[in-house]
């Protein structure tokens, strides 16, 4: 008797772990979208300034592969989950505090590091509530909400940057919130 994929998204541990992961790439698809167009057409950076940044983003979203499955070992999954969050809050914060290179440096390699710790800890967690067969089925609705609130962070870079660049940080801030009270809700450890 298989069990339906509706079913298999029911638990809580599961809902957690798909919805860190959309939001982790939600968020950091938004701000990394959005980044280069406010710095080179809102603030005046030029080019080797935009790309310094986007570079060093793009190092702390894929350096720490060489060590977070330890951590994740170290600290656990939901732990390093919540680190993640933590570390995209702080990141959101520092995207929010002023528009100098050392925030947008400070903004985009912390959310580098936040995004590497929540995508793979919550694709981990997620993994490990199932056998293989049903594992690869949740691996794939998984894929849709997060390729899909990746493309929507993406899309929404562009008008949210053509207001202001608090307006591309904002939305941000509920990735922060909801996680809090998805923790804070019910015990996932």
């Amino acid at each position: 008797d298989e069990i339906s994929t509706y079913e298999l998204t029911r638990p809580f541990r599961v809902r957690v772990a798909i919805w860190s992961a959309a939001t982790a790439m939600f968020t950091m698809m938004l701000i990394m979208s959005a980044t280069s167009l406010a710095m080179h057409n809102h603030f005046n950076f030029g080019l080797t300034k935009v790309s310094l940044v986007i570079q060093l983003h793009v190092s702390s979203m894929f350096i720490p592969c060489f060590f977070t499955a330890e951590i994740i070992e170290f600290m656990g999954k939901e732990i390093t989950i919540v680190v993640g969050s933590l570390l995209l809050g702080a990141s959101i914060s520092i995207g929010m505090l002023g528009t100098s290179l050392a925030h947008f440096l400070g903004c985009l390699t912390t959310l580098g590091v936040a995004w590497n710790f929540q995508f793979i800890a919550s694709t981990r967690l997620l993994v490990s509530e199932f056998d293989a067969k049903n594992a690869a089925r949740v691996e794939g609705v998984n894929e849709v909400f997060v390729q899909g609130a990746g493309a929507i962070g993406a899309l929404a870079s562009g008008y949210l940057v053509s207001i202001s660049w608090r307006m591309v940080c904002h939305p941000c801030n509920t990735h922060f919130r909801t996680m809090s009270a998805a923790i804070h809700r019910r015990d996932i450890f």
